[in-house]
């Protein structure tokens, strides 16, 4: 069941978690959404509120990751990742963690209090400020300027443009 929004406190006691998984890449992308399924239904077993969530996505993974998986180890470059916000009492967590650490799908998995709000996550880039060819203050005074005024959509758009190359 997902819950609606409707304020930022959570309802008869229960506080705002988020559960963001990495799930193996070695699982089909027809699997994806069992596997999903399965992390929704532990969460629901120890009587949760889904509030809302991220489909996992396939993604390159920054550094290598070890799983150990019965007696053999596994590694992974990659890795679908997801989340799922849920409104929980703080006692039902530890059940939560247990039962996620089991499931041999699930490469790394975090559990984190959070907010109703989600933030987009920008990676950053390669460069560095420092890098960047100093510019005098003569120089900024004669830079032309926009004729009209720019959004926050225009900017987020750009950025996002930015960051998929």
């Amino acid at each position: 069941m997902i819950k609606e929004e409707t304020n930022n406190k959570g309802s008869d006691g229960l506080k705002l978690y988020e559960v963001g998984y990495l799930l193996a890449p070695t699982i089909t992308e027809d699997k994806v959404a069992g596997e999903v399924s399965g992390i929704k239904s532990i969460l629901e077993q120890n009587k949760t509120l889904l509030f809302s969530e991220e489909f996992p996505k396939l993604k390159l993974l920054t550094y290598t990751m070890a799983k150990t998986v019965g007696t053999a180890k596994q590694k992974f470059d990659r890795g679908y990742f997801g989340w799922i916000k849920f409104e929980a009492e703080s006692s039902a967590l530890a059940n939560i963690k247990t039962a996620l650490f089991a499931n041999g799908s699930i490469v790394r998995f975090i559990l984190v209090k959070t907010t109703r709000k989600t933030i987009p996550v920008y990676t950053r880039s390669r460069a560095r400020a420092s890098d960047a060819l100093p510019v005098s203050k003569d120089a900024v005074k004669h830079m032309p300027v926009s004729q009209t005024p720019t959004s926050i959509e225009e900017i987020d758009k750009s950025i996002e443009e930015l960051i998929a190359q």
